[in-house]
């Protein structure tokens, strides 16, 4: 159970049918909830399956009402309107009633396997038309365990995270396509990555890169035919991917160009930067590459905050807003906990290494144990493994920047944005070890000026996948930043 803003107490199941997923922590009987609401659903049940080793699945089971038909497009709809896309099943499967162990339970081992080559998406199926999507498709089942992929399938709706967007980048440089982990993010439909490729050499190199496929040659927030949008220049949670913010930058569309930003690392030939002081200055760099003048606006999320809030310190003149999005406080007992988290990414650099120069039994027992400890740091069963490079270095050290950072104060304006988990916390939550008052009183604290605050409604990864918490956010930063605008005339 939880409580709602409103004060209300909401049922959301069993203990015992909390799962991980792609490392984020999934109540399935919250999915049940959502789906049981549904006026033409009889009874529903999710689980995760694994048919295929490694390759862990969210299923929806549905048996419809009597007299009545169900979509997938319709289910799907119905849960994006208060669910995650990450909670949201990859795949339905549509039966005349649920199967029952002799004392009434459902028995979830009896449930079928889905049928089908690939996962329920919004999009219709279209197969390759020319040789590169081919190749480029054949790479996506390949890394995403499908039979086969539509050239309009989006590659995290069906599966894709940040660890199997590097496997993909690397397959496809192997072979021989100058293709990157940005570019998987920015592009991330096989139409649109194949149709990338075809432009040989046109693979930015830049940290930062426009979120919903970008118009190169409206890079400079000037348009013809169009009011100028304003750029909106978002950093990376801990994971170093800014696939996060794709959500946010539909919401924001007719009002800014959104660009993520990507941890520095995150691509097997480049240079890892430690420190959030040395972050914050290079990504200054990355952004007045594409926004030579200011005024900026800036947006951090979780880990992402800390460096933003640096960044704002470090050009509070050139800072027209900066948006705090739930950044954790990094109190003894938080840094103690990173530091836990960094000692096995150091060790799991150490196995990577040593185990690529091992053969035979040697190398399976220590793939085994890289295993074991990716497992700890929430790494996907499916990508530790010693034939592909992984980011481990790179993880460990934002994790560590952070730990070491002792936050200055700041002139910048800045908006500090809280979800309910931290909101509604009593004593600590996954942002602060102390109350919601003693969290925002130290961000407050850090900003002499003042600090204007807001909040979205759910938890902190909501922030960034539910629609309403998105709609929210995305209001938030139009109303705040046309404030600043009147205010600057």
């Amino acid at each position: 159970m939880r409580w709602l803003p409103e004060g209300n107490l909401e049922f959301l199941g069993r203990i015992d049918q909390q799962v991980k997923l792609r490392g984020l922590r999934i109540e399935l009987g919250e999915i049940e909830s959502a789906l049981a609401a549904h006026e033409d659903l009889a009874a529903a049940v999710v689980i995760v399956r694994e048919d295929t080793p490694g390759d862990k699945r969210l299923v929806g089971y549905c048996v419809p009402s009597a007299g009545r038909e169900l979509t997938v497009a319709g289910l799907r709809a119905r849960l994006r309107a208060s669910l995650p896309d990450y909670m949201i099943p990859s795949w339905f499967v549509f039966l005349e009633g649920l199967p029952f162990t002799p004392n009434g339970k459902i028995d979830r081992k009896a449930l079928p396997q889905p049928e089908g080559d690939r996962p329920h998406t919004d999009t219709e199926f279209v197969a390759p038309r020319t040789e590169t999507e081919r190749i480029v498709a054949d790479i996506w089942s390949e890394v995403l365990g499908l039979e086969q992929v539509g050239v309009h399938d989006d590659f995290f709706q069906l599966g894709g995270h940040s660890l199997r967007a590097v496997r993909l980048a690397t397959r496809l440089q192997n072979a021989g396509y100058a293709m990157s982990v940005r570019a998987v993010m920015q592009y991330p439909t096989v139409a649109e990555a194949a149709d990338l490729l075809s432009r040989a050499g046109t693979v930015s190199r830049s940290l930062a890169f426009e979120l919903g496929g970008g118009r190169p040659d409206d890079a400079t927030g000037r348009s013809t035919g169009e009011a100028a949008r304003k750029n909106l220049f978002c950093v990376h949670p801990s994971g170093g991917s800014a696939h996060w913010f794709t959500a946010l930058a539909g919401e924001l569309a007719d009002e800014y160009r959104t660009y993520g930003i990507q941890a520095p690392g995150m691509e097997p030939d480049e240079e890892t930067v430690q420190g959030v002081p040395a972050l914050a200055a290079r990504y200054w760099e990355e952004i007045r590459a594409i926004q030579p003048e200011g005024p900026y606006h800036l947006l951090g999320w979780s880990l992402g905050a800390v460096i933003a809030h640096e960044m704002a310190r470090q050009a509070p003149a050139d800072t027209a807003q900066v948006f705090l999005v739930e950044p954790p406080i990094v109190e003894p007992q938080v840094r103690k906990r990173l530091m836990g988290y960094v000692a096995d990414y150091h060790r799991a650099v150490a196995l990577w290494e040593k185990g690529r120069r091992q053969q035979g039994a040697e190398r399976e027992r220590t793939e085994m144990a890289l295993r074991q400890l990716a497992g700890i740091l929430e790494v996907p069963d499916e990508s530790a493994t010693l034939d592909e490079w992984l980011p481990y270095a790179t993880l460990g050290g934002l994790l560590e920047s952070v730990a070491a950072y002792e936050p200055p104060d700041s002139a910048a304006p800045c908006t500090l944005v809280v979800s309910d988990d931290v909101r509604l916390s009593g004593e600590g939550s996954n942002a602060s070890d102390g109350s919601a008052e003693e969290y925002t009183d130290h961000w407050r604290g850090l900003y002499p000026g003042g600090l204007r605050q807001a909040h979205t409604p759910g938890t902190h990864m909501d922030m960034m996948t539910t629609q309403e918490a998105v709609s929210v956010l995305a209001r938030t930063i139009i109303s705040n930043s046309t404030e600043y605008a009147r205010w600057q005339a």
